[in-house]
C-alpha cells in the first residue's frame, strides 16, 4: 500500500510543480492503456480461482442486494435532505446572460 501511495503523491507532486502540459495527451493515452491491462490481468485473475467459480451465485445475489439498497438508501438521502442543500439553477450560464439582457 505504501508504494502506491509514494507513487501517486510522486505524481501528484510532478504535475504540481512541472510544466507536464505537453505530456498531457501522451499522459491520458498511457493512463488508458495501463487501465486496460490492469482490467485484463484482474479478469485472469479472477478466472483463474476456482473458489471464486463455485460461490458465483451467492455473491452475485449479495452483490445485486447491495446496490440495490445503495441506490434505495442514496435515494432516500436526497429526498429527506433536498430541502436543506441550496437550490442551483439548470439555466446554463449564457441563457441567464441572455434573460437579463432581455430584462434591461
Amino acid at each position: 500500500m505504501v508504494p502506491l501511495l509514494l507513487a501517486v503523491c510522486l505524481g501528484a507532486a510532478l504535475g504540481w510543480f512541472c510544466d507536464v502540459s505537453k505530456w498531457n495527451a501522451r499522459i491520458r493515452r498511457s493512463t488508458r492503456g495501463f487501465l486496460i491491462l490492469m482490467l485484463f490481468f484482474l479478469g485472469a485473475q479472477l478466472g483463474i480461482n476456482t473458489e471464486l467459480h463455485a460461490k458465483m451465485l451467492t455473491l452475485g445475489f449479495r452483490g445485486l442486494m447491495f446496490s440495490i439498497f445503495t441506490i434505495a438508501g442514496s435515494m432516500i438521502a436526497v429526498y429527506f435532505l433536498s430541502p436543506f442543500l441550496p437550490s442551483v439553477s439548470t439555466k446554463s450560464t449564457h441563457e441567464q446572460k441572455s434573460s437579463t439582457a432581455k430584462q434591461d
